[in-house]
């Protein structure tokens, strides 16, 4: 059985200024109770398993899976190394114990020191308590004896400045295994009196087992993190957050730890890619993450502001939020329709939209597009006394953390912004494509943002059936710094294009067209046009003015472009169909007696010939009427009487038939 330091020399040395880096950050405590049996935190790291990454492995390829010992001067820094004897994965407190071997890479990847191989007997940390204080040669004789990596050897290979070395492990057949109490420690070595520099230790993607020694899911992490999410504006400056699962009930067994800046994927979609997934590994590394305040490798962010310009639109369907900052970063806009109570609630007519603001874009105005609906679907009345009630949150320092397959968070982890200082960060998340419940009674989407400890699951039932957080990649997310900013606006006036004047007119002749841009919502102040465009076949003169004068017949067009109250440029264009109609040209063929007359419009005819008419249409167009006239000066006159009329219809001396 495993050989458990007192409790009273544990905390007797809580109050001792001791420096370490590993078991003392990942596994805090000394006491615990698993299942009714005392013993101390375990996160045994987790070393070459395929499914997490091959975390730390011998000749790994990937760098964003290494385990990394941060180096600023190889002439005066060196390493103090301790680490327990390994094993493999076993539900059971007294695992069989097997051999490993390590060696440290300089950042060139050349072997600086080892292969070393540790079996079970010279393992040089036994216990808990000496990997929780650390090297004696700093801190006394309750630590372990170290191995020490000297400045030598770490400049062995012709590396000379700062960088990132890296430490590999393997067993003797290449397969996992994992190492109970570990401890990396940098120390300034030019004195007699080695100084620890913490904060050096760290990885994209650590691999961790909080081990099955009492049973599967029991075993709590109660670790924590430092990550640093890099300043988009300042390079080398970072926000700088503590992530503490500490009495969060985070009973994962072996998972992987990774931070990024967009969630479970990176597809540009901020809404949809921090939303968590199901039966998906969706966690993807990008942060540096650190055990201690990398105080020697992130410098500190400076903290940006938010000011709202106010809401324009060039149609009925085409918003622009605008906004300035003062630096990168996420902004969250809530129009918060039901209420408004200044919080987002599913299901209703309050929206959601995000926008991440890069480099480019700071100190210049900004727009959050929005297609005028609200969360239902629904436009807004276009009505002059509409309100459109706004919040936007400025977030810097963004913070995502999608695990998968953890088994339990019964409680909940804590956050804090170590740099910049700011006050606790809300907790945000959106489970809505997890189809099983969490159990724990908090809504399935959390956007408004809740105060941690948050953000808990409970259901879980065996290893292979999909629980809550069993299978899945339950995404987290939150800010270093938060900033709020709230106004009401009134609906915002656009113009809609329209023509007026005659659709036909007289060849020869000329018309004239005028536009008519009407301002929407009725009764808003009319926003200034500045410029009146037309172009068509025919247009006599001046192109810009309000009205054109015509003289053919096509399709005649205008735009309009006019300054919203934020300045913003629009433009509205319509299109309208003119006409013309050509002289009319019609003909009268008729006959006259001779000796009687005849009139058409107006005018006598008394005898024959071809005459011709110039007369004007309703429309106001010429029309040519010829007329052709025949005198007779003869009548024939014929007499039926003496037709048989056909008896065979039924008739009989019957000339109506005949015309």
């Amino acid at each position: 059985m495993r050989i458990f330091t007192p409790l009273l020399l544990i905390a007797l040395m809580a109050f001792n200024p001791l420096s370490a880096e590993g078991t003392r950050e990942v596994a805090p405590n000394g006491s615990i109770v698993i299942n009714g049996n005392t013993t101390t935190d375990i996160a045994a790291l987790h070393i070459n398993h395929p499914n997490y990454n091959n975390f730390a492995a011998f000749n790994g390829t990937d760098p964003q899976s290494r385990l990394y010992i941060h180096v600023v001067d190889p002439s005066t820094e060196c390493l103090y190394l301790g680490f327990n004897w390994a094993h493999n994965n076993v539900t059971s407190p007294d695992p069989p114990r097997i051999n490993f071997q390590y060696q440290i890479k300089d950042p060139n990847g050349n072997i600086v020191f080892g292969p070393v191989t540790v079996t079970p007997i010279e393992a040089n940390i036994q216990t808990w308590a000496q990997g929780f204080t650390g090297p004696m040669q700093i801190n006394g004789p309750s630590g372990y004896n170290a191995t020490q990596v000297t400045s030598t050897m770490l400049k062995s290979q012709g590396w000379t400045g700062k960088g990132d070395y890296y430490i590999e492990f393997r067993d003797d057949e290449n397969n996992d295994l994992l190492i109970d109490f570990w401890d990396i420690t940098v120390a300034d070595c030019s004195s007699p009196s080695p100084m620890p520099k913490t904060g050096r230790i760290w990885s994209y993607n650590w691999s961790f087992f909080a081990i099955n020694d009492f049973n599967f899911p029991n075993r709590p992490f109660n670790g924590a993190f430092y990550v640093c999410a890099p300043d988009p504006d300042e390079e080398h400056s970072s926000f700088v957050t503590k992530i503490d699962f500490n009495q969060s009930g985070f009973r994962p067994a072996a998972f992987n730890v990774a931070f990024n800046s967009f969630g479970s994927f990176n597809t540009g979609n901020v809404n949809e890619d921090r939303k968590s997934v199901m039966n998906t590994n969706a966690t993807q590394a990008e942060y540096a993450i650190f055990l201690n305040d990398p105080i020697d490798i992130c410098g500190t962010a400076t903290v940006g502001e938010i000011s709202i310009q106010g809401v324009s639109r060039c149609n009925e369907g085409d918003y622009c939020i605008k906004f300035t900052t003062t630096k990168a970063g996420q902004v969250d806009l809530l129009l918060d329709f039901d209420g408004p109570d200044n919080m987002y609630t599913p299901g209703t007519a309050d929206r959601v939209i995000s926008k991440t603001v890069i480099a480019d874009e700071v100190g210049k105005p900004t727009c959050i597009p929005w297609d005028g609906l609200d969360g239902l679907g629904n436009p807004l009345p276009e009505n002059v006394g509409t309100q459109i009630p706004i919040t936007l949150a400025f977030a810097q320092g963004i913070y995502h953390f999608p695990i998968y397959d953890a088994e339990l968070m019964t409680n909940g982890f804590m956050i804090a912004s170590i740099r910049p200082a700011a006050a606790v960060s809300l907790l945000f998340y959106d489970d809505s494509n997890i189809s099983v419940s969490s159990l724990s009674g908090e809504p399935a989407t959390q956007l408004t943002g809740c105060m941690p400890p948050c953000h808990r699951w409970t259901n879980y039932t065996m290893p292979n059936t999909p629980g809550f957080g069993n299978l899945h990649t339950i995404n987290s997310w939150w800010f270093s710094q938060l900033i709020i900013r709230q106004d009401v606006f009134f609906l915002p006036a656009f113009y809609t294009c329209a023509i007026e004047g005659p659709n036909r007119f007289c060849s020869g002749g000329t018309s004239e067209l005028s536009i008519n841009p009407v301002v929407s919502p009725a009764g808003a102040e009319s926003p200034q046009i500045f410029s009146t465009n037309w172009s068509g076949p025919g247009i006599v003169g001046d192109v810009t003015g309000s009205s054109i004068t015509i003289n053919e017949g096509g399709t005649y067009s205008v735009t309009t472009r006019w300054i919203t109250n934020l300045g913003d440029t629009c433009e509205t264009s319509c299109e309208y169909e003119v006409t013309v109609d050509p002289p009319k040209e019609d003909e009268i063929d008729t006959l006259i007696v001779q000796g009687e007359t005849i009139e058409i419009n107006g005018e006598t005819f008394s005898e024959g010939g071809t005459f011709i008419q110039n007369l004007t249409t309703g429309e106001g167009c010429d029309s040519v009427l010829t007329i052709n006239i025949i005198m007779l000066s003869t009548v024939i006159h014929y007499d039926m009487n003496d037709c048989e009329s056909n008896m065979d219809y039924g008739t009989h001396m019957d000339y109506s038939e005949f015309i």
